[in-house]
């Protein structure tokens, strides 16, 4: 039974001991699989947690992407704006040169007339001047011309009204003569009553008014040759000062022409008055 036993207890202990190697083997590959599970588990968490965060970055990028592209088409827009910008102020600086070149061309066009126009007003003034002269220079011709032959025309029209005087009434005349003989012998010579003075009075009237005419004429042809030598000598220093203080010396000379036109005409109208009041005084005696 001895026997029996320990051949059982040996054989039980050789099987216990495979077994529990087995289970060994089995309990070391359980742990690590559970180890392997653990490190999974926790790679795995990793890996979720990067992939939340890849998704996140994801996320954001897309938010970002959109944004850019956005932004992009703004940046678009506003490209497309500044080029018609551009090219409007292209059309508007085309256009504006344009409007410089015609202005330039229309200011020398201006500027060229301007220059034809001060020459024909110089020449057209030289001519007037000229023709002022002229004009003043013969009348003061005239007016000598005239002077003498009234100054001759009024004396002998006073002898021959007194010579008709005298033939028509030499009666009276010597009539006239004996009253005043008589009377000169009673007064002594020293009164002359106004019967005597009274052709003598209206001679030495007539000789008045022709002294007059004759220095009203004699002032009108001086005023007139003041005016000529005016002109004259302004139209030279014109000539000859014409690039140096054209403007003071013109007005200076154009005050003078317009002060000796005008004593030329109030002697012309003195000249007139008393030329009529001559005819006047002529006719009546007649």
């Amino acid at each position: 039974m001895k026997v029996t036993s320990e051949k059982g207890a040996d054989v039980s202990a050789g099987y216990t001991k495979p077994r529990l190697a087995q289970l060994e083997n089995m309990l070391q590959e359980l742990r690590r699989c559970e180890e392997r599970k653990r490190q999974q588990g926790v790679e795995s968490a990793s890996v979720a947690a990067k992939q939340k965060l890849l998704y996140d970055q994801l996320l954001q990028t897309k938010d970002e992407l959109a944004a850019t592209q956005a932004s992009k088409a703004k940046l678009c827009e506003e490209i497309g704006t500044l080029k018609q910008t551009k090219d409007h102020q292209a059309k508007q600086l085309s256009k504006y040169k344009l409007d410089l070149q015609a202005a330039r061309e229309s200011h020398a066009a201006m500027t060229k007339k301007m220059g034809e126009l001060e020459t024909s007003t110089w020449t057209i003034k030289q001519q007037y001047i000229r023709s002022l002269a002229s004009r003043i220079k013969t009348s003061a011709l005239v007016l000598q011309q005239l002077n003498a032959k009234n100054g001759t025309t009024f004396s002998a029209h006073i002898s021959e009204t007194s010579s008709e005087r005298e033939q028509d009434k030499p009666n009276k005349r010597k009539r006239i003569m004996e009253d005043n003989e008589k009377q000169l012998e009673a007064v002594g010579g020293d009164k002359v009553l106004p019967k005597q003075a009274g052709i003598p009075a209206n001679i030495e009237s007539g000789s008045r008014q022709q002294q007059s005419h004759n220095v009203v004429v004699e002032q009108v042809t001086a005023a007139k040759i003041k005016l000529g030598v005016a002109v004259t000598d302004h139209h030279e220093s014109l000539s000859s000062d014409e690039t140096r203080e054209q403007n003071g010396d013109h007005a200076e000379a154009e005050r003078q022409i317009t002060e000796l036109q005008s004593q030329l005409a109030t002697l012309e109208s003195k000249y007139s008055a008393l030329k009529g009041a001559v005819i006047a005084m002529v006719e009546k005696r007649g």
